[in-house]
């Protein structure tokens, strides 16, 4: 619900739109004042717009301060210490053996780097990865090179990082992680919910989205289930399976095969392009080219065997 807009000032990009946020029929707002984890706003004006429940916020805040909530209270706060792993190769191969022994970890997505590259908080770790999505190659955003020169998107590569952003950022996750590749990026397997189709424990790969069907949309409050992202890009087009033997000895292999051949039959995503598919036709599946689609965004060159690649999954590198 949108309370009102705040023009543009010299200190603002741009306009700001302040709106009421409810989940469940709950005002978020209201929610964190009553609880002492926000304060609310004085206005120097009478007549500055506000929200129409400005005066139960303003309520709800001297509920808090007399009852010693939150920021109120009179306790020193909890030191909370969160390790960031990101780019830290040593410390990175401290927690390994951590991360590994979970068969699945509890996290939150915090940023969506590209279709297969995301920032994840760990509570249980207390510790902050970047996790590269194993088994799959997606197409790469527009970056600049290692010569300095831009390089542009790849076809879909948007489509698969928007894709991949609506059903991850800031969502609840969990992670499985199998290696770490050279500067420290943890590669492993993430599993989201999504809304059941009441038919089937897995995502439903036989109905992609294909470019002659709209993308429907989805209930959210209905009952949800746990998918693998990899095949879910795949089953839609946005990626393809990584035959690299780490990948076909893990047990969803066999499912992303699956998959990608249902998106070729359906024409999804990159199957939709001729240059593509007969691109891949002429690929050795066992022999490909590991960065050909990879979604690396951070244009760090992996050196093997005299050349330098760009690479997404970089589980290979240990077998």
């Amino acid at each position: 619900q949108v309370d009102y807009i705040q023009p543009k000032t010299s200190n603002t990009v741009d306009e700001r739109v302040c709106a009421t946020v409810r989940a469940d029929d709950v005002n978020l707002a209201l929610l964190l004042v009553s609880k002492g984890l926000a304060s609310v706003i004085r206005y120097r004006n009478s007549s500055d717009p506000r929200t129409v429940y400005y005066s139960e916020l303003l309520a709800a805040e001297e509920d808090a301060q007399s009852k010693g909530f939150g920021m109120y209270c009179k306790q020193d706060p909890p030191i909370h210490r969160v390790t960031d792993l990101t780019g830290n190769v040593a410390k990175s191969r401290q927690f390994l053996s951590f991360l590994q022994r979970a068969e699945r970890l509890d996290g939150v997505v915090e940023f969506v780097f590209s279709a297969s590259r995301y920032r994840i908080y760990i509570p249980r770790e207390t510790c902050i990865i970047t996790l590269l999505l194993a088994g799959i190659q997606c197409p790469r955003r527009g970056r600049i090179g290692p010569d300095g020169v831009a390089l542009p998107d790849m076809p879909f590569s948007n489509e698969a990082y928007t894709f991949t952003k609506e059903l991850c950022m800031q969502r609840n996750v969990e992670v499985r992680v199998e290696t770490i590749d050279r500067v420290g990026n943890f590669v492993g397997w993430l599993f989201l919910e999504i809304p059941s189709t009441g038919q089937s424990n897995e995502p439903d790969t036989n109905k992609p989205l294909s470019k002659k069907k709209k993308k429907k949309t989805t209930d959210v409050t209905s009952v949800r289930q746990k998918a693998n992202l990899s095949l879910l890009l795949i089953s839609q087009g946005f990626g393809t399976v990584h035959r690299a033997p780490a990948t076909e000895r893990s047990p969803y292999y066999h499912d992303m095969i699956k998959a990608e051949d249902d998106a070729k039959t359906n024409q999804c995503g990159l199957w939709s392009s001729d240059e593509f598919c007969e691109g891949m036709g002429s690929c050795d599946p066992n022999n490909s080219d590991p960065t050909a689609l990879s979604g690396a965004e951070d244009g760090n060159p992996i050196s093997l065997t005299g050349f330098s690649e760009y690479l997404d999954d970089l589980s290979e590198l240990h077998n």
